[in-house]
This record gives C-alpha cells, structure tokens and sequence, in this order.
C-alpha cells in the first residue's frame, strides 16, 4: 500500500479526532463521574480516568456523597472497599483485601488497573496534526513558491512565467 496525501489526510484526521473524543471524555469524566459493577467486574469512570476492577466474589457499587472514588461493596458478605489510582499522569494498578468474620472467615480481593483518558487525546491530536503536516508536504504542487503562477497540468521542470526550477516534475 503506497503512503499518498490523501492516506495521510485522512489517517491525521482521524486520530485527531479520537485524540479530540479523548479530551473531551477527560472533561467530561472530571465533573460527571460515573461507575458500575457486574458480577465480578466493575467499571470507573471519573476524575480523568478509566478503572476496570477485577474482584474474587461479586461485587456492587455505590458512590457516596463527599469521596473520590466509587465503594466497592462484596455481595452478599458486606465487605467494603474504596479504592482510587495512583499518579494521574501515567498508567498504574491498585490491589486491595478485606477479610470478613461472620460464622465463615471469608478474604475478599480486589484489583484494579487505571488509565489516564489524556493520553490518548495527547497522542491523537499532535500524531494527527504531524500527519496532516506530512500531508501537506507530500501533496504535489499547484503553485510556482516564486511567483504564485498555476502549474496544474504543466510537463517541464520549471515554470514558464518566472523560470524556477523545480526538483521534480510538479503534477
């Protein structure tokens, strides 16, 4: 597959645009914070981050008023656990446990892997804005950069109002 402007083009706008879609969801994940839990699996969603939580036993969710994070709530025992990322500039893990005592001694986990929304809205726009730029190199000529003279369907490798010689034949 032979890399062309237009490839180009449309490979930087589309990473711009999911760059663009990851900003935005960064924002809206700081005011509108959101979290949910199936089984043995939860999903965060605030503070500029994405959480997917591994448990060992079913889990529920519920965000109380006032904290950061969401509880994380072992069902049917009641343990309870709250439980936040690391460093918001990069990738990181959290583990947790809690041991419930009733007739049965029961130890519950908890892992989660956090990853900042950002990044990929970083990487996407200025990855897209450089392809763009590279589009805009590779696409071939439509003026003399000397004089401003068309040069669409010209053969010579020069422009015939000013002279300028061109390194390749412009198209």
């Amino acid at each position: 597959m032979r890399l062309t402007a237009t490839r180009l083009r449309a490979l930087g706008w589309t990473l711009v645009t999911i760059g663009a879609a990851s900003l935005i969801a960064t924002a809206i994940s700081m005011y509108l914070p959101r979290a949910a839990a199936s089984g043995r699996t939860g999903i965060v969603f605030g503070d500029g981050t994405l959480g997917v939580v591994r448990t060992s036993h079913d889990i529920a969710c519920n965000w109380p008023p006032g904290t950061a994070w969401p509880m994380w709530q072992f069902v049917p025992a009641g343990g309870r656990i709250l439980i936040g990322p690391g460093p918001f500039w990069r990738p990181s893990t959290s583990d947790a446990s809690v041991t419930v005592t009733s007739n049965v001694t029961v130890n519950y986990t908890l892992k989660a892997l956090w990853v900042p929304l950002w990044w990929p809205g970083v990487i996407g726009v200025l990855g897209g804005a450089a392809l763009l730029g590279l589009a805009r190199r590779l696409r071939p000529m439509e003026r003399c950069p000397s004089c401003g003279y068309e040069l669409r369907g010209l053969q010579g490798p020069h422009c015939p109002e000013c002279g300028e010689v061109f390194r390749g034949i412009p198209a």
